[in-house]
Protein backbone atom coordinates (compact mmCIF):
# COMPACT_ATOMS: atom_id res chain seq x y z
CA UNK A 1 0.00 0.00 0.00
CA UNK A 2 1.51 3.32 -0.62
CA UNK A 3 2.08 5.65 1.60
CA UNK A 4 2.19 9.71 1.33
CA UNK A 5 5.57 10.40 1.97
CA UNK A 6 7.19 6.87 0.38
CA UNK A 7 10.39 7.70 -2.11
CA UNK A 8 12.53 5.27 -4.45
CA UNK A 9 16.35 5.25 -3.96
CA UNK A 10 17.11 7.11 -6.74
CA UNK A 11 15.47 9.99 -5.41
CA UNK A 12 17.13 9.89 -2.23
CA UNK A 13 20.20 12.09 -2.90
CA UNK A 14 18.11 14.57 -5.34
CA UNK A 15 15.92 15.31 -2.18
CA UNK A 16 12.90 13.75 -4.01
CA UNK A 17 10.67 13.35 -1.31
CA UNK A 18 11.89 14.11 2.35
CA UNK A 19 9.49 12.70 5.38
CA UNK A 20 7.08 15.27 6.99
CA UNK A 21 7.02 14.39 10.88
CA UNK A 22 4.75 17.19 11.61
CA UNK A 23 2.65 20.22 10.27
CA UNK A 24 0.21 22.52 11.30
CA UNK A 25 -1.30 25.72 10.35
CA UNK A 26 -2.09 28.48 12.87
CA UNK A 27 -4.52 31.05 12.57
CA UNK A 28 -3.51 34.84 11.99
CA UNK A 29 0.06 35.39 13.38
CA UNK A 30 1.87 38.24 13.89
CA UNK A 31 0.02 41.23 11.11
CA UNK A 32 -2.24 38.48 10.52
CA UNK A 33 -0.76 36.64 8.40
CA UNK A 34 -1.63 33.06 8.23
CA UNK A 35 1.51 30.53 10.17
CA UNK A 36 2.49 26.93 9.39
CA UNK A 37 5.11 24.66 11.72
CA UNK A 38 6.76 21.70 10.22
CA UNK A 39 9.03 19.11 11.43
CA UNK A 40 10.67 18.32 7.87
CA UNK A 41 13.21 15.18 7.54
CA UNK A 42 15.27 17.25 4.86
CA UNK A 43 18.78 17.30 4.23
CA UNK A 44 20.44 20.62 3.67
CA UNK A 45 20.06 21.06 -0.16
CA UNK A 46 23.83 22.67 -0.39
CA UNK A 47 25.12 19.60 1.19
CA UNK A 48 22.80 17.11 -0.41
CA UNK A 49 23.01 18.06 -3.67
CA UNK A 50 26.77 18.12 -3.94
CA UNK A 51 26.62 14.21 -3.61
CA UNK A 52 26.33 13.29 -6.78
CA UNK A 53 29.09 15.41 -8.51
CA UNK A 54 31.14 14.39 -5.49
CA UNK A 55 30.21 10.52 -6.53
CA UNK A 56 31.63 11.40 -9.86
CA UNK A 57 34.67 12.95 -8.88
CA UNK A 58 35.53 10.08 -6.34
CA UNK A 59 34.58 7.29 -9.37
CA UNK A 60 37.20 9.47 -11.38
CA UNK A 61 39.91 9.46 -9.12
CA UNK A 62 38.93 5.97 -8.07
CA UNK A 63 39.46 4.43 -11.49
CA UNK A 64 41.75 7.02 -13.43
CA UNK A 65 44.26 8.11 -10.70
CA UNK A 66 44.16 5.16 -9.05
CA UNK A 67 43.77 6.42 -5.57
CA UNK A 68 41.69 3.94 -3.12
CA UNK A 69 40.70 6.88 -0.61
CA UNK A 70 37.66 7.45 -2.94
CA UNK A 71 36.98 4.39 -3.04
CA UNK A 72 35.97 3.64 0.49
CA UNK A 73 33.38 6.25 0.29
CA UNK A 74 31.95 5.12 -2.88
CA UNK A 75 31.91 1.52 -1.52
CA UNK A 76 30.32 2.47 1.48
CA UNK A 77 27.58 4.84 0.12
CA UNK A 78 26.56 2.30 -2.71
CA UNK A 79 26.21 -0.08 0.31
CA UNK A 80 23.72 2.05 1.79
CA UNK A 81 21.30 2.63 -1.19
CA UNK A 82 21.95 0.38 -3.53
CA UNK A 83 20.81 -2.63 -1.74
CA UNK A 84 16.99 -1.16 -1.53
CA UNK A 85 16.82 -0.88 -5.50
CA UNK A 86 16.38 -5.09 -5.21
CA UNK A 87 13.04 -3.90 -3.74
CA UNK A 88 10.81 -2.20 -5.85
CA UNK A 89 7.19 -3.36 -3.66
CA UNK A 90 8.28 -2.37 -0.53
CA UNK A 91 7.38 1.14 0.57
CA UNK A 92 10.42 3.26 1.10
CA UNK A 93 11.40 6.63 2.60
CA UNK A 94 14.13 9.20 2.21
CA UNK A 95 15.73 8.54 5.87
CA UNK A 96 17.02 4.64 4.66
CA UNK A 97 19.71 6.55 3.07
CA UNK A 98 21.03 7.86 6.34
CA UNK A 99 23.63 4.80 6.76
CA UNK A 100 25.52 6.42 3.73
CA UNK A 101 25.37 9.85 4.83
CA UNK A 102 28.67 9.69 6.65
CA UNK A 103 30.29 7.64 3.42
CA UNK A 104 28.62 10.48 0.77
CA UNK A 105 30.36 13.76 3.35
CA UNK A 106 33.82 11.80 2.71
CA UNK A 107 33.04 12.09 -0.87
CA UNK A 108 32.20 15.76 -0.67
CA UNK A 109 35.64 16.25 1.50
CA UNK A 110 37.41 13.76 -0.51
CA UNK A 111 36.38 16.45 -3.81
CA UNK A 112 36.50 19.65 -1.32
CA UNK A 113 40.55 18.88 -0.74
CA UNK A 114 41.18 18.18 -4.55
CA UNK A 115 39.68 21.81 -4.50
CA UNK A 116 41.94 22.81 -2.29
CA UNK A 117 44.87 21.57 -3.83
CA UNK A 118 47.86 19.50 -2.98
CA UNK A 119 50.77 20.69 0.03
CA UNK A 120 52.63 20.94 -3.18
CA UNK A 121 50.78 23.46 -4.88
CA UNK A 122 51.63 27.01 -5.53
CA UNK A 123 50.30 29.66 -2.50
CA UNK A 124 48.24 31.67 -4.77
CA UNK A 125 46.46 27.98 -6.17
CA UNK A 126 46.03 27.34 -2.18
CA UNK A 127 44.39 30.30 -1.78
CA UNK A 128 42.23 30.46 -4.51
CA UNK A 129 41.27 26.87 -3.50
CA UNK A 130 40.63 27.37 -0.14
CA UNK A 131 38.48 30.52 -0.80
CA UNK A 132 36.67 28.37 -2.73
CA UNK A 133 36.09 25.41 0.13
CA UNK A 134 35.57 27.79 2.78
CA UNK A 135 32.97 29.75 0.22
CA UNK A 136 30.85 26.40 -0.03
CA UNK A 137 31.87 25.26 3.36
CA UNK A 138 30.08 28.57 4.51
CA UNK A 139 26.56 28.21 2.09
CA UNK A 140 26.12 24.78 3.47
CA UNK A 141 26.14 26.44 7.12
CA UNK A 142 23.93 29.41 5.77
CA UNK A 143 21.61 26.71 4.00
CA UNK A 144 21.57 24.69 7.33
CA UNK A 145 20.41 28.22 8.91
CA UNK A 146 18.04 28.92 6.77
CA UNK A 147 16.45 25.49 6.53
CA UNK A 148 16.22 25.22 10.50
CA UNK A 149 12.69 26.38 11.55
CA UNK A 150 11.37 23.64 8.75
CA UNK A 151 14.01 21.13 11.08
CA UNK A 152 12.57 22.16 14.60
CA UNK A 153 8.50 23.44 13.88
CA UNK A 154 9.02 26.94 14.15
CA UNK A 155 6.44 28.79 13.82
CA UNK A 156 6.53 30.76 10.48
CA UNK A 157 4.02 32.97 8.07
CA UNK A 158 2.65 30.61 5.20
CA UNK A 159 5.65 32.48 3.14
CA UNK A 160 8.28 32.21 5.46
CA UNK A 161 7.44 28.57 5.51
CA UNK A 162 6.67 28.48 1.54
CA UNK A 163 10.04 30.02 0.72
CA UNK A 164 11.92 26.87 1.97
CA UNK A 165 9.59 24.62 -0.02
CA UNK A 166 11.87 24.70 -3.06
CA UNK A 167 9.93 21.69 -4.59
CA UNK A 168 6.31 21.12 -4.92
CA UNK A 169 7.53 17.11 -3.70
CA UNK A 170 8.61 18.36 -0.42
CA UNK A 171 5.25 19.24 0.06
Amino acid sequence: MPHKYQSWPWSWLLLGRPVAYAYSEAGPCGAGHQCAAETLALGTPALWWAFIPALLVSCWQWIACRDWRPAAAIVGAAAGIVPWFAFPDRTMFYFYALPALPFLVLAVTFSLGLVLGSESANRDRRLVGAVIVGGYVMLVAAAFGFFWPIYTSEILTFGQWRARIWLNSWI
